[in-house]
């Protein structure tokens, strides 16, 4: 059991450093994207879902690695406590944030967190849980 949160947790902190630390490195790069009461660049929102994606799928990796058996269910969990945070963003987000640019990136990352954990299930010779 203590294996199992460990693994959730392990991943949510690789989505959540990536993440964070991907939105620093944009924000020293590009600074006129973060002006405050002007609407999100384009490019500020592509690339937000391409580092979000690259981060979920990382974290689901390390989930399902670190969960050592059952990996998919551990995918799912994770997959979960990522909606769940999304929709905590959601409803705390600056108007600045679409609400389609949020919905989106909770599925793209969803997406990925189970393609993690389905690569890592195959690869380590578990066809079916």
């Amino acid at each position: 059991m203590l294996r199992s949160i460990l693994a959730v947790l392990a991943g949510y902190a690789v989505i959540l450093a990536i993440v964070l630390g991907a939105t620093y490195m944009l924000q020293a790069v590009k600074p006129e994207w973060y002006l405050i009461g002007v609407p999100l660049a384009r490019g500020y929102l592509a690339a937000n879902i391409a580092y979000s994606l690259a981060a979920a799928f990382l974290g689901g990796l390390a989930t399902a690695t670190i969960a050592s058996r059952a990996r998919m269910k551990h995918a799912y969990a994770l997959a979960a406590v990522s909606v769940a945070m999304s929709v905590l963003s959601a409803m705390t987000a600056e108007e600045e944030q679409p609400r389609w640019f949020q919905a989106l990136r909770a599925v793209v990352m969803v997406a990925a967190i189970v393609a993690a954990g389905r690569m890592r299930r195959q690869a380590a010779g578990e066809w079916a849980e």
